[in-house]
């Protein structure tokens, strides 16, 4: 039997003994799998539960932090080491003992991992055995083991996720590697896979031929087998496709892997190579889960793979997942499904920067969903089948990089807050309100490690809204000079622009040209000195350029590879529509002739000093779609601020085209002299650096070492050429924005759309720039060697490089071949969209900074944000659109037509009915007006009208009844063989009237111009006929008669 014996760090040991300094009770808790199935990827860390001899006032001290070895002695004085644990704060559960946990030195990986991974996006990529490194140089950890089993070179490209801790990344790295993580007895981490012990450990009742024999009552298993995994998936979400191995369409039992960032970026290619490994690590697990106790000098141990007798006879094989280890007993444990038929994820937890809304979708045969929710549990989606228009847009906060220069900018949370935590309040969209009293509060992001060049002017802006109090908003960029000086650049509130937005909002921003080399640090939002007041930011960026653009995410900002995606397709009917974003700021200054001349003058000098505009969400995971066939929905709706994006689609082919004009108007005041200019520069396009890429007519042939003759035959259809080689090589060439400057040591991105219909696959770009001396540089290598691809729908791909300029010049422009250089291939494709931008990784598609749209064009908007989804489309002063928020969808147009059958399932009555349209009939409960002063009661048969209660009209089944005036009640009926006519005033008249309101004498007797009938005067009991001559044909019954007031 063992005796545990604790030694701690100053050499005292704890063993069985005496009081005062001896172990009372020792239990060890150990795994490789912690949960309810078989899992790879296990970081568990093993922890001990002692109780401890210990009198009050006596030597022995135990504080958290400290080391205690554990070992096992048997009865001959022997020990083996069982591990390192480091001690939680001990617990009296006596007056002369207490309780000790302590855990081994897996705890030691729970370090922060997310600030490393934040403040070093450049030095991506790395192998997952180099993070493995790095996680346990950052948590003080050893590695025992040299290298993973498998997948331990696959290249990581740079991910980010908040609330990272190293074991986070052991684990992940371990589930890609097929294997689990443990400490070994001397605490250092290793990597290990189970051991096949079936043919020497052996687990039976009675203990025969050297086989280890259970405690009895002690065994207890399932009554099925754990199915052979048959396929392995790496996805990323419980909707992602995402990599298969095998390729099998009868096989189900899949483990998948969901949500290791390790494994979201590479080509397909890469990934089909990581779950084959997986695969071929996986497909031999079938055992049977099971539970029972053994001696603890059996040697057994989690991690072997055993064989196990019953004393019936029945023998299985199980794995040894779990134990717990005590008073000389270890309890195994395995578990597991029959299958996994379900595919259902393991280590699925997210790491995103949730914002607080979500928006969803949903794709089946049956149609599209569109959802859009927040956390609270509050939606509102839009379906559509075959027979109806569909709209969907699916995005996460996570964004895949962008041009903007700060790093986290989703988030002020991300920032460092200069100020105490009581001044700032978080939004969940990712806002910061700050209130100043007397104080200079602020934030401090983080900045990409990019080089800034001398000259090369950047812009700052923010998303800004004054609550109150002074406007004293300050921007700051930090960077570190190329000769070590640390330097800070601001940029006061006097010194900045606005673009005036909604509900108080402005995009304040500020331009800045370094006038050294240097390296960016951070960028700073706070104000100019102390000050009172309160005020709220939102999406800080810093690009390059000298206007602002619309918001995107930095470059160091990733999800995966497929997060690049967009998706826009269509069905019978083909669907384009341009978008075009218009912001005006109207300028209500008088301005001098001579200033106004002025001005003109300079907007002149100034149209070719374009910024390098961003398109609208650009670099959010954005899948957008338009479906519409012959039963469709029509909208047309009014609006005055346009933001547009081109979306052509055909049936074979997924294309995208997102075009931006922006106009801006700024105001210089010179308060010296008091004379205000007004300058309007007109900023259009997107960020791309080539032009005319929207129209393949505007390419021309080059030759590029090859005979023109050698061109294969091509047709241009507006955006797209589809091209065919026979032994040849087809080779455009693209302009440039000849004024925007090629930076020495910046990164840029080469991509273009195509589908390859057949023959080879060899589609090349070169990117061309011109020093001022005019020297040529040309950018192909990268495209040669390292290109990437992004397989999309119907057989599109974009293809991308990313490439680093080695020399300062200006672009010139794009080659576009079909084949690599002076090489001939025989093939048939179709190109679109070239395009080449800042940053190290392709955008979705946009103009050039030169490229605008006219006024008179088509248009239509796709706007996303992070409250709602709105679809407007607009021509010669017509317009329509669907707006759809968690709280409700609202369509607006001059003119909609609904065909089919339309159901509105929540136009309810208080009977809480269903109102259905369909055809020439409506079906409901009730129709009325708002105040409810005239109803249409259908179900009950009553119909009630008037202005108020006193003035009405009620008409049921049986009779009619009015209001007027004074409450009076009439009524006419006809029921039970009876007709009634009457009501409840005075004097009732029935007859003749001429003008107005009848006014007589009846006692006078005669016909009278006003009145010819009957009047019946409630008060006297008299009824009076008014006319000429009263007939009766037949003969009259009466009690008396009298005739001018003599009785006959």
């Amino acid at each position: 039997m063992y005796q545990p014996i604790l030694t701690l760090s100053s050499g005292t040991e704890l063993k069985g003994g005496s009081p005062g300094s001896a172990v009372k009770s020792l239990t060890l808790h150990t795994a490789v799998n912690a949960g309810q199935e078989f899992t790879i990827g296990s970081a568990f860390s093993d922890y001990i539960e002692a109780e401890i001899w210990a009198d009050p006032g006596g030597s022995l001290q135990i504080t958290a932090g400290d080391a205690l070895t554990y070992y096992r002695q048997d009865d001959a004085g022997n020990r083996t080491k069982v591990g390192v644990f480091y001690a939680e704060k001990p617990t009296r559960t006596k007056r002369n003992s207490y309780k000790v946990t302590a855990y081994d030195t897996m705890s030691k990986l729970d370090a922060d991992f997310s600030g490393w991974l934040h403040a070093n996006q450049a030095q991506f990529p790395k192998t997952i055995w180099q993070l493995v490194q790095l996680a346990c140089q950052r948590a003080g950890v050893t590695l025992a083991s040299s290298s993973l089993p498998i997948n331990g070179s696959y290249s990581v490209q740079a991910f980010y996720a908040d609330d990272l801790t190293c074991r986070q990344i052991i684990s992940w790295a371990a589930e890609a590697a097929g294997c689990y993580a443990h400490m070994n007895a001397d605490g250092k981490l290793q990597f290990l896979t189970y051991t096949d012990k079936r043919s020497t450990a052996k687990i039976t009742p009675d203990g025969a031929s050297n086989s280890t024999a259970y405690y009895a009552d002690s065994l207890s298993y399932e009554d099925y087998t754990v199915k052979a995994i048959e396929k392995v998936q790496i996805r990323q979400s419980d909707s992602d496709v995402g990599v298969i191995y095998p390729d099998s369409t009868t096989a189900t039992n899949t483990y998948a892997v969901q949500g290791n960032l390790l494994l979201t970026t590479g080509t397909e290619a890469n990934l089909k190579s990581v779950v084959q490994n997986l695969y071929n690590v996986l497909k031999n697990v079938t055992y049977t889960p099971c539970k029972v106790s053994v001696p603890n000098s059996s040697g057994l141990a989690c991690g072997q793979i055993v064989h196990v007798k019953d004393a019936r006879g029945r023998e299985f094989d199980t794995y040894l997942m779990s134990a717990t280890i005590s008073s000389g007993k270890a309890s195994f444990k395995s578990v597991g499904s029959a299958s996994r038929k379900s595919s259902s994820a393991v280590n699925s937890q997210s790491y995103k920067n949730l914002t607080g809304k979500m928006l969803e979708i949903k794709t089946s045969v049956d149609g599209l969903e569109v959802k859009a929710s927040d956390l609270t549990g509050k939606y509102t989606d839009l379906k559509a089948t075959v027979d109806g228009l569909s709209s969907e847009v699916k995005k996460d906060t996570k964004i895949t990089g962008g041009g903007n220069l700060i790093l986290g900018s989703e988030s002020f949370k991300n920032a460092t807050y200069v100020g105490i935590d009581s001044s700032v309040v978080y939004g969940d969209d990712g806002s910061a309100t700050i209130t100043n009293a007397n104080t200079c509060r602020g934030f401090k992001f983080n900045a990409v490690s990019a080089h800034i060049t001398k000259g090369v002017t950047l812009c700052l802006s923010v998303m800004y809204k004054l609550i109150s109090g002074t406007d004293a908003l300050r921007l700051g960029i930090t960077f570190t000079s190329d000769d070590g000086q640390n330097y800070i650049a601001y940029i006061k509130t006097a010194d900045q622009l606005e673009i005036e937005q909604t509900d108080g909002w402005v995009l304040r921003y500020g331009t800045w040209t370094p006038s050294k080399n240097g390296v960016l640090k951070t960028v700073e939002f706070d104000s100019n000195g102390n000050c009172t007041n309160k005020f709220e930011l939102l999406h800080p960026m810093l690009q390059y350029g000298n206007a602002p653009t619309a918001w995107n995410a930095s470059s160091g900002d990733y999800l995966t590879q497929e997060s690049a995606k967009s998706l826009f397709s269509q069905t019978a009917d083909e669907i384009k529509t341009e978008v075009t974003k218009s912001v005006t700021e109207s300028v209500t200054e008088t301005v001098k002739d001579t200033a106004t001349s002025a001005a003109n003058d300079a907007v002149d000098s100034k149209l070719q000093d374009y910024a390098t505009t961003a398109t609208v969400n650009s670099l959010k995971e954005d899948v957008s779609s338009i479906s519409q066939k012959a039963d469709s929905i029509s909208t047309k709706v009014s609006s005055l601020k346009k933001t547009t994006t081109t979306i052509s689609n055909d049936l074979d082919s997924t294309k995208q085209e997102f075009k931006t004009v922006k106009e801006s108007v700024s105001a210089i005041d010179q308060k010296a002299d008091r004379i205000t200019q007004t300058v309007t520069r007109r900023i259009t396009g997107g960020n791309n650096i080539i032009v005319g890429t929207d129209d393949w007519n505007n390419a021309t042939l080059d030759a590029g070492g090859n005979d023109l003759s050698k061109k294969g035959s091509y047709t241009i259809t507006g955006e797209s050429v589809r091209v065919t080689n026979k032994a040849q090589n087809t080779r455009f060439h693209f302009g440039a924005d000849k004024t925007l400057v090629i930076a020495k040591g910046m990164t840029y991105c080469a991509s273009v759309l195509y589908k390859l219909n057949s023959g080879t696959d060899s589609l090349f770009l070169q990117f061309e720039t011109k020093s001022s001396s005019g020297a040529k540089s040309y950018y192909g290598n990268a495209f040669k060697n390292a290109k990437q691809d992004i397989v999309l729908d119907n057989g599109w791909k974009l293809r991308w490089a990313a490439f680093t300029a080695t020399a300062d010049g200006y672009a010139d422009g794009l080659f576009v071949s079909t084949a690599d250089d002076n090489a001939t291939v025989t093939n048939d494709l179709t190109i679109m969209h070239p395009m080449v931008q800042m940053g190290n990784a392709p955008t979705a598609w946009t103009a050039s900074t030169g490229d605008y749209l006219t006024a008179n064009e088509t248009k239509t908007e796709i706007k996303q944000t992070v409250s709602e989804i709105k679809l407007t489309a607009s021509t010669s002063g017509t317009s329509s659109t669907i707006k759809l928020t968690a709280g409700g969808t609202e369509i607006t147009s001059a003119q909609i037509n609904l065909s089919g059958v339309v159901t509105f399932s929540d136009l309810s009555t208080w009977n809480q009915d269903k109102t259905i349209i369909n055809g020439g009939n409506i079906t409901t409960g009730q129709i009325h007006n708002k105040a409810r002063t005239t109803t249409y009661d259908l179900d009950n048969a009553w119909i009630r009208m008037g202005k108020d209660a006193g003035t009405r009209v009620d008409i049921d089944t049986g009779r009619i009844r009015w209001y007027w005036e004074n409450n009076l009640t009439g009524v006419l009926s006809s029921r039970y063989g009876k007709s009634y006519i009457g009501d409840n005033s005075r004097y009732t008249f029935l007859g003749w009237f001429s003008t107005g309101d009848p006014s007589f004498d009846y006692s006078t007797g005669g016909a009278t111009s006003e009145f010819v009938g009957i009047a019946i005067d409630q008060v006297d009991k008299v009824i009076h006929c008014n006319a000429s001559k009263f007939e009766i044909p037949g003969r009259i019954e009466c009690g008396s008669l009298s005739v001018n007031g003599r009785e006959i």
